[in-house]
């Protein structure tokens, strides 16, 4: 199952224990959590973190780290099962790894950021690899296993982690040799090597999971093999990669199981900052690279491009993530032929000299040179950047239109513009202050959630500030709602650091718990607004205005 993260990473512990709340202890350097397992009733402890507190001098002799698969406190000796989530993240220290006997499990994350990790020993009881333990563990090279484990090896050795049953490398590194037998590449298991230059796969391989090549920045060529059938989102921010080729039977690319949303399907190339050329094989039946790019033949789908791709005459869709990150070096042309340009399918671009839609084209046109791509029956800007005109006729601002993208400091939204999109503006830099006109009548969720906004400037008023709208804006620090904006959804200003300096109008029925979650003025809000918060995160308590009416 697949269990690579990607830019949304799931926090989970494992199922079958959970923490002993409020126990623990320390042991030489290290700091463990008890845990009681719920089926056997077991206790065992987790390796949870590095003591830090009184240590003044290196933490590991000679570079390497130890972890013991027992540990004797007070008397009482402990399994240790596990090594925790984020256990000994940024240890630079650590240079070989040494895993002990008895431990059973390593959780996400738990050594990430080991820049100078360069080898790793497996016990014979592990069981259990998590999400992307080693992420970022730049110079990993040598990975041994116990002969003795029964679900992983490292036959040969191969220099990777396999699982033996389903033939699957879920570890891998720069010195990795691919051994015969191999069928499938797990997610992450390459993830930020940069030690990697080229890469065979060898003859066997029939999929590469999600991410397996992630963030590998020095990765020059790869070769995949003709028995590939599943080739999944795995070369993003491979900034060397020159060119790719799928051969004939891949019949799948992107996508993972259960995954949904504007980002959990698709096949990007973001990152592949030096990427020449995209080719499929002739005579794949699924897939073919018209345009330089990579296009469902049946749906005249467009799955992914890059910077030297181009849209060509019979494309019929852009698909989620197809151009995210991309800044096109010359004007971008969307034929007659397009019907359906998927909401994310440009987030983060930027147009080097314009961007034109054919004038044939009966789903959405650039009216007057707008310099952006305009749903025609509505009036809807599907995508904009720095340099798109609001022209005549434009009425809203639609989902992730400007989103990811660099904006200048001083940003003014027009009259005449009535809604803005879910994502609209968000993780947009640059922009320091928004302009917002008397004609706005909604602002979907997280339209400027991550986005570099300082103050914001209102010439009406919103009835309801949605949820999440302006979650995660680190540099705003000055608000002040209009008079007849009435309620406040959760989360809408959720973590906004320098928030400090807030005015609220008097037409206020609700407040969500949540709306000013973890920003300085917090307090103040509770304080002085207190009959119209809600009662409990999210939930809905009538205000003394409503109780009255009763």
């Amino acid at each position: 199952m697949e269990r690579f993260l990607s830019l949304f990473f799931v926090v989970c512990f494992s199922l079958s224990t959970k923490a002993d709340e409020g126990n623990g202890f320390v042991e030489g350097i290290f700091q463990y959590a008890i845990e009681v397992d719920e089926v056997s009733g077991d206790t065992t402890v987790a390796v949870s973190s590095i003591d830090r507190r009184n240590l003044t001098t290196p933490f590991f002799q000679g570079k390497e780290l130890r972890i013991p698969g027992v540990v004797a406190h007070n008397g009482k000796t402990y399994r240790v099962t596990a090594i925790g989530r984020w256990a000994f993240t940024r240890c630079d220290d650590i240079e070989s790894l040494i895993i002990g006997e008895g431990i059973e499990e390593v959780r996400e994350y738990a050594f990430e950021g080991c820049t100078q990790l360069r080898s790793v020993s497996f016990p014979s009881t592990l069981q259990w690899l998590d999400n992307l333990p080693f992420t970022d563990c730049y110079n990993l090279c040598e990975i041994r296993v116990d002969e003795g484990n029964p679900k992983f090896d490292s036959r040969g050795n191969c220099n990777a982690l396999i699982e033996t049953g389903e033939n699957k490398i879920v570890l891998g590194g720069k010195d990795t040799v691919f051994p015969k037998g191999i069928k499938f590449i797990g997610e992450g298991a390459f993830a930020s090597r940069v030690g990697l230059e080229n890469i065979v796969i060898p003859e066997g391989v029939v999929e590469i999971e999600k991410g397996a090549f992630f963030n590998c920045i020095n990765l020059k060529s790869i070769s995949l093999p003709r028995s590939l059938e599943i080739l999944r989102d795995v070369f993003l921010g491979c900034s060397s990669l020159k060119s790719i080729y799928i051969p004939e039977k891949v019949s799948k690319l992107g996508g993972g199981i259960g995954e949904v949303g504007c980002f959990g399907s698709g096949w990007s190339l973001s990152g592949c900052l030096s990427l020449d050329t995209v080719m499929v094989d002739s005579r794949n039946k699924v897939y073919d690279s018209r345009g330089n790019a990579l296009v469902e033949k049946a749906t005249g789908k467009l799955i992914s491009g890059f910077r030297k791709s181009r849209i060509v005459e019979g494309v019929r869709e852009i698909g989620p993530k197809a151009f995210v990150g991309t800044v096109f070096p010359q004007r971008l042309y969307i034929p007659k032929s397009v019907i359906k340009v998927s909401p994310c399918a440009f987030v983060g671009c930027e147009f080097g000299a314009s961007v034109a839609v054919d004038a044939e084209n009966p789903v959405y046109d650039s009216r007057e040179g707008c310099n952006g791509i305009v749903e025609t029956a509505t009036g809807t800007l599907v995508k904009g950047d720095w340099r798109t005109v609001f022209v005549e006729g434009i009425t809203s601002i639609g989902e992730y239109a400007f989103n990811g993208c660099r904006l200048p400091p001083v940003f003014a939204i027009p009259e005449g513009i009535r809604r803005i999109g879910k994502n609209a503006f968000a993780r947009c830099s640059g922009i320091q202050t928004v302009i917002f006109p008397s004609s706005l009548r909604e602002m979907g969720s997280f339209a400027f959630r991550g986005s570099s906004v300082q103050t914001l400037c209102w010439q009406g008023h919103l009835q309801e500030i949605k949820s999440y709208v302006f979650s995660d804006c680190r540099e705003l620090y000055l608000i002040s709602i209009p008079e007849g904006t009435k309620r406040i959804g959760s989360g809408a200003f959720n973590e906004c650091h320098n928030l400090r300096y807030v005015s609220l109008p008097a037409s206020l029925d609700y407040i969500d718990d949540s709306a000013f979650k973890g920003c300085p003025c917090e307090e103040l809000v509770r304080k002085n607004h207190v009959s119209v918060l809600s009662s409990d995160y999210g939930q809905r308590q009538r205000s003394i205005r409503e109780k009255e009416s009763k």
